[in-house]
């Protein structure tokens, strides 16, 4: 997801992902790196810009203090919700209030 602020100069990206129990910190990494030029270019241009990657998984339950088997169930349902989120966002991608400039600011 990208928000945009082109009167102000701001950029705002947030890239979800749902990586598994065993790649959590690879996907962070990997996140960060796919879109470091972007934010850099657009540092270069004069604007402000925020790089967020956002990952749901197996370790967001236990920083959240859940344990056991609720660990697992709890993982499972925001992995779920993640990529449905996810999925629902990209079939809307092409709305037209989700175009600056068009109604949907």
């Amino acid at each position: 997801m990208v928000i945009l602020l082109e009167e102000v100069k701001k950029i705002i990206i947030i890239e979800l992902s749902v990586p598994w129990e065993d790649r959590y910190e690879e996907a962070s990494e990997r996140k960060a790196t796919k879109f470091q030029d972007l934010v850099h270019q657009c540092r270069d241009k004069g604007w402000q810009a925020w790089l967020f990657p956002v990952e749901v998984g197996y370790t967001t339950p236990t920083d959240l203090g859940i344990a056991g088997s609720e660990q697992q169930t709890a993982a499972r349902r925001l992995g779920e919700a993640g990529e449905r989120a996810s999925r629902w966002l990209w079939n809307r991608r092409e709305e037209w209030s989700w175009k600056p400039g068009e109604g949907g600011q």
